[in-house]
């Protein structure tokens, strides 16, 4: 688990579910990548939104955004694969960089 404040582009349409009276945005992002056998890591982000209106106005898929939360690496058994891990942050604030004009 570590702080890190990321840009990463939404590569889905953020979805909103409601858990115990709680609004709760998940989405898809893209995080560029130095290495050279692969450009772009795609993770998920989850995180509490306070207002309604705010998931409505700014969020689409295609923006950039800035995210500041923990990083979680997850670990996950398959049947055709022993194991193989993948990021999952948990936000607590995420706010607009550069938005699709599309």
């Amino acid at each position: 688990m570590n702080l890190s404040v990321i840009t990463a582009q939404i590569i889905s349409q953020p979805k909103l579910i409601c858990i115990n009276e709680q609004n709760i945005i998940y989405m898809m992002l893209a995080l560029p990548n130095d290495k050279k056998n692969i450009s772009f890591f795609k993770i998920y982000a989850y995180g509490n939104i306070g207002k309604l209106h705010e998931y409505n106005e700014f969020y689409k898929s295609r923006d950039i955004v800035f995210i500041t939360g923990y990083l979680y690496i997850k670990k996950r058994i398959n049947k055709t694969i022993n194991k193989y891990y993948y990021p999952i942050v948990e936000f607590h604030d995420i706010q607009l960089y550069l938005k699709n004009l599309q």
